[in-house]
């Protein structure tokens, strides 16, 4: 079995091939084709691939980063740098998908402490024929405070226990000066849901609700 010989074919798979590799990082990587004779009527379609040397991210960096630290930033993403003089680092770092991916994650990180407006980009600065280095930039945008904290339930016999773990959770809460902080309400809420089921109450939950304004 075979195909027809289509020269707008052949194009489009040098430019889908020339794609996958620049995609993975290999930059400097060039396609061609060739057509050998296999008889009076069929040839063969080579393609011919000089993969070229994978270019690498040697450097990452963080920019407008204020609530978190460089460091703590760089233990969350999936990228990672490899030194240019690690002769045992094969293949390329420069991916893409990776690179969306990790602002997705940063974005998360932010958004769980109140950031809900951030905006997270990323930039690749050539350093040399195949060093990039990577830039994540941040713009935090304003952090969202708790004026007011409320709770309701139904089961008045644990009244006392779910207001005293909710005045601990506003007294936690100010300790924060009042700033959203998901991961708190979270643990509360997990407090509060242990409390039901210790107490076989099943078909009722604790979530929250939050109504912001401005």
């Amino acid at each position: 079995a075979g195909s027809l010989l289509s020269k707008d074919s052949i194009k489009l798979d040098l430019s889908n091939i020339q794609k996958i590799y620049n995609f993975k990082g290999y930059s400097n990587a060039y396609v061609t084709s060739s057509i050998e004779n296999y008889s009076k009527d069929r040839v063969n379609l080579i393609f011919s691939i000089n993969e070229g040397q994978p270019s690498k991210i040697s450097k990452i960096d963080f920019n407008g980063n204020y609530f978190f630290s460089d460091s703590y930033l760089n233990s969350i993403i999936m990228s990672e740098k490899i030194s240019p003089l690690n002769i045992f680092a094969k293949g390329s770092n420069l991916d893409p998908a990776i690179f969306e991916f990790d602002i997705e994650k940063i974005s998360n990180e932010y958004m769980m402490y109140g950031f809900n407006k951030v905006d997270v980009t990323y930039t690749l600065d050539n350093k040399s024929k195949n060093n990039y280095y990577l830039y994540f930039n941040i713009n935090e945008g304003e952090r969202l405070i708790i004026d007011e904290a409320d709770i309701s339930f139904i089961s008045n016999n644990l009244s006392d226990t779910f207001i005293n773990n909710f005045n601990k959770f506003k007294n936690d809460l100010s300790k924060g000066d009042n700033y959203f902080n998901e991961k708190l309400i979270i643990k509360y809420l997990n407090k509060f849901n242990n409390i039901l089921i210790s107490n076989n109450i099943l078909d009722t939950s604790f979530n929250y609700i939050i109504n912001q304004n401005n």
